[in-house]
């Protein structure tokens, strides 16, 4: 009766052989991933030497090509590990969403699952988990990590089916779309000119915020998409001025930086202007800010602005809330499409009617 082969990824009886005075081999035979049995040998010094250094041979030997070996035995903190390594390899996924990822598998994931292995893992196991995360929007950012981590371990064999995909979902609840009103925008036009650079010690708060603040409620663009503008994309003198949207403003690790690529596909896109912003704008042009990568609105210091560096921190709320106002308040007007044709879409009150004039703007003191 024919001796059974090795199992996959297993070696049978290491043999030392001292082939010279102080030279021994160890040598085994080891069944490799692709089901070939081959003779594996490694030399040292004494027979134990040789025998560690072929051990040690036969454990890179198993080791997959990205550096870990997911079996069902395998915490689900070491996955978590694996499945952040994977992805970052790829190029596919941005920065700031690893990041994102990394955080909530490194808070949440690993202190509730972090212990428990891939073979004791149950559907029932991980929906109490979910059903236990208090915040919504943490929940599903920790299922979308969980279905990534379980379906790299199917990938490997470790385990038969991804068990996050029979999880329940939580159902998102509807949220009351209103618009603002032409008071409310003149309000806060009005308020946001008169707080902007109007203070006499310190640095100057959001000089130029009222010009920020009209781009925005003009255009419906994010706040990231705003800040990474640059003149190249700008035409403020055809028949119809336009800006074109081809990147963002991200931040990974505490650090921004300018992405050279919009939030999305569908976020590359050309924006008609209406009066106010061409005017806006061209208020943000005189001012000649120096400015590295020729932006709109640029630091202080010429680089890539923050969020937190648009306004004081007695009015950054203004920015900070406008991407939960942005689709809901001012939809933005007529944007071309590929054929460069102005697409008909609906206006909103608040940017066909463009509101009161701002008051001139006072010499930055950005240029004093």
């Amino acid at each position: 009766m024919a001796r059974p082969p090795l199992e996959i990824g297993t070696y049978g009886t290491i043999t030392r052989t001292e082939t010279a005075p102080g030279k021994w081999r160890a040598r085994t035979r080891y069944r490799d991933h692709d089901g070939v049995t081959r003779l594996v040998e490694r030399y040292g010094a004494t027979g134990a030497a040789a025998e560690r250094a072929l051990k040690a041979a036969l454990r890179d030997r198993a080791r997959p090509a990205g550096g870990y070996e997911i079996t069902g035995d395998t915490t689900i903190t070491d996955l978590g590990t694996a499945w952040i390594s994977s992805i970052s390899r790829t190029g596919k996924v941005s920065p700031q969403t690893i990041e994102k990822y990394a955080r909530t598998v490194r808070k949440h994931v690993v202190p509730a699952l972090g212990g428990v292995r891939i073979n004791e893992i149950s559907v029932g196991k991980l929906e109490l988990f979910l059903t236990t995360v208090e915040a919504d929007g943490t929940a599903r950012w920790c299922r979308v990590c969980l279905t990534g981590m379980f379906s790299m371990a199917a990938r490997h064999d470790a385990i038969g089916q991804n068990p996050v995909r029979e999880t329940s979902t939580r159902d998102r609840p509807a949220t009351e779309i209103r618009a603002m009103t032409l008071e409310e925008v003149t309000l806060l036009r009005k308020n946001i000119a008169a707080w902007a650079g109007s203070n006499t010690m310190g640095p100057p708060r959001g000089d130029d915020l009222a010009e920020l603040v009209d781009v925005l409620l003009g255009t419906g663009l994010r706040i990231g998409e705003a800040l990474a503008l640059r003149w190249p994309h700008i035409d403020l003198d055809s028949e119809i001025p336009t800006i074109t949207v081809a990147a963002t403003i991200a931040q990974v690790g505490g650090t921004y930086f300018l992405q050279e690529t919009a939030k999305t596909k569908a976020g590359h896109r050309t924006v008609v202007l209406p009066p106010f912003v061409v005017d806006a704008l061209r208020r943000q042009r005189d001012r000649e800010l120096p400015a590295e990568n020729e932006l709109v609105f640029p630091s202080t210091r010429g680089g890539v602005r923050s969020l937190t560096m648009c306004v004081g921190s007695s009015g950054k709320r203004v920015v900070r809330n406008w991407d939960g106002l942005r689709s809901t308040r001012c939809a933005g007007p007529p944007r071309r499409s590929s054929t460069g044709r102005s697409e008909s879409m609906p206006r909103p009150r608040n940017w066909a009617t463009p509101g009161p004039e701002l008051p001139p703007p006072t010499t930055s003191r950005r240029q004093r």
